[in-house]
């Protein structure tokens, strides 16, 4: 039976049909790990800039590994916390069960418990979570809670480069690191995914001398994947959101001393500054992002 010029235009229209469909289900499981820390400072630039920074939003599933610190005196953690499990599809509690030490070793230690055991716990999770829902992930994106995204975050670029170059990771490169920056990137789900799976081999054949994100880059190059890097540079800015930036933020300081662009430093690289002060922490019970839950 000959095809008519109308079965060609209904057979046209369903190719384009199912081809947007494959296009609609592109989909990116975000891997945050990290203790909640500021959150809920952060929280709105990574909504605004990374979740919801295209029109209509990207397919975005945001996947948590996280724990609340020692110090629990102020409520802004409480307040991360519950932000973290409202806005994640899963949310995975771990127990930090050691003690820091100063130096080499206790970095070290760090590392592992980050790159190995957390990493392959979450991507467990992820995995759970798309058997059980029948979704396919194309591309994960690694972040933590506590970063502060100053632009939005060219995602649609970064999809680009995985697809047109196999077995690479996007790594930024505005940290002066020794290695790659272990707090933000994106890849391909299944090379993100053979990373993190391959982190033990890569641990036994000598990957535990390294520390944070010259173990990043390690890891990356163990399985054969090279860095890429996004152009220009304002598809993307971010800091790291310290409670000492969030204290000053309760207090109206809107411009952060250590909150680079990413032609320039774009972490704070003095000190962690994971302790507070009981006047920081007035500063931050008393700020309208602790009203958020509320």
């Amino acid at each position: 039976m000959l095809e008519t010029p109308l079965d060609k235009a209904e057979s046209h229209s369903t190719i384009k049909r199912e081809e947007a469909l494959v296009k609609k289900k592109q989909r990116w499981a975000v891997m945050m790990i990290g203790s909640a820390r500021t959150y809920a400072f952060a929280r709105s630039s990574f909504i605004k800039n990374v979740l919801n920074q295209t029109d209509p939003p990207m397919a975005m599933d945001v996947f948590t590994s996280t724990q609340s610190m020692n110090n629990s005196s102020c409520s802004i953690e409480k307040h991360s916390l519950g932000l973290l499990e409202k806005d994640s599809t899963a949310v995975r509690f771990n127990q930090v069960n050691f003690t820091v030490q100063k130096g080499t070793q206790g970095e070290l230690k760090k590392t592992r418990d980050r790159f190995l055991d957390e990493q392959n716990a979450l991507l467990q999770l992820i995995e759970n979570y798309s058997k059980e829902h029948d979704i396919t992930y194309d591309y994960i994106f690694y972040t933590r809670p506590d970063l502060h995204y100053t632009t939005p975050f060219n995602i649609l670029a970064m999809e680009r480069a995985i697809k047109g170059n196999k077995s690479t990771i996007f790594s930024p490169g505005c940290c002066k690191f020794t290695g790659w920056c272990d707090r933000l990137g994106a890849s391909s789900y299944q090379d993100f995914s053979t990373m993190i799976v391959s982190t033990e081999d890569w641990m036994r054949s000598g990957g535990d001398k390294y520390t944070y994100e010259t173990a990043f880059q390690k890891r990356a190059e163990y399985v054969n994947l090279t860095r890429f890097d996004l152009t220009p540079k304002k598809d993307y800015g971010f800091h790291t959101l310290r409670f000492k930036y969030a204290s000053q933020s309760c207090n109206g300081v809107t411009k952060w001393e250590g909150a680079h662009w990413t032609d320039m430093l774009c972490n704070d690289m003095i000190t962690p500054d994971l302790e507070t002060t009981p006047a920081s922490c007035t500063l931050l019970n008393n700020s309208n992002s602790c009203n958020i839950l509320n």
